[in-house]
């Protein structure tokens, strides 16, 4: 069970340099601006220590590369396990283990650390908040970076034939995405993702570490966020839904198929 949960944050110190603290009587605006940073990273634990009550709580994890990739495989089974809840033999077979982490959290993992949350029990993690505070520029690195690295590890699959679930999550990674309206992601910068393992069925552990994830991105100048889930999840749809905290938004220009759940922060 995960009634003794906490929360570690995804944070790389290796993006510190090592001249870091710079003199108090000699700052630069992007030294504040850092400065600032940490100390809203602080506060947003601080905060969540205050409505979590955790039992257990470690504080910040700092995030070395080795750290990090472990953290990235412990979410990455989570994504599997809970992707075929439900389903007595997992479709995708075990060619390509990595393939639903990559599609549902690899992005975030690897170009949005610094606002990842992780929920760990005494087995070890069980779940994850993940965000970005602007998604316009987080699409743009996906595309430079991310998105073509995909590209390489997974062919595209042969469309003249029927796809298998597994080849329709590889040709999404060939394929353009649809946008969102400008007019939506001016009041809902922040793109989230969040789930946790079936076993954790107190629900305010996912409230709490939701919480957390919004009070970072908020405290980071957000001022809304959203969610997409497929139609067709409906585990997702009441995942969300029982969270009490986002409602289903409608505007045209939403791609076909994807539900948007936002929330003013």
């Amino acid at each position: 069970m995960a009634d003794r949960s906490t929360f570690h944050r995804l944070w790389d110190s290796n993006q510190r340099p090592s001249n870091y603290w710079p003199n108090a009587f000699n700052l630069q605006a992007t030294q504040r601006r850092e400065i600032l940073f940490l100390f809203y990273n602080f506060v947003s634990h601080y905060i969540f220590f205050l409505i979590f009550r955790a039992e257990k709580y470690s504080g910040l994890m700092v995030v070395t590369t080795a750290v990090q990739n472990g953290v990235c495989v412990c979410v990455y089974k989570i994504c599997r396990e809970m992707y075929s809840e439900g389903v007595e033999e997992l479709p995708f077979g075990g060619e390509d283990p990595d393939l639903i982490g990559d599609r549902l959290v690899g992005g975030f993992l690897n170009l949005s650390p610094d606002y990842g949350f992780v929920l760990e029990d005494e087995e070890g993690i069980c779940g994850y908040a993940l965000g970005t505070v602007d998604v316009k520029p987080f699409v743009k690195k996906c595309k430079m970076s991310w998105i073509p690295s995909m590209q390489e590890k997974y062919n595209k699959p042969d469309c003249q034939k029927d796809l298998s679930d597994a080849e329709k999550m590889m040709l999404s990674f060939h394929e353009e995405e649809e946008g969102l309206p400008e007019s939506f992601l001016s009041n809902f910068p922040s793109l989230i993702k969040m789930d946790i393992h079936a076993k954790v069925i107190d629900p305010s552990v996912a409230k709490s570490m939701m919480g957390c994830l919004l009070s970072c991105l908020k405290a980071n100048g957000s001022i809304g966020a959203f969610c997409e889930v497929r139609q067709a999840d409906k585990r997702m749809i009441d995942f969300y839904s029982k969270l009490g905290c986002f409602e289903v938004a409608k505007m045209e220009g939403f791609p076909k198929n994807i539900i948007i759940m936002g929330r003013s922060l």
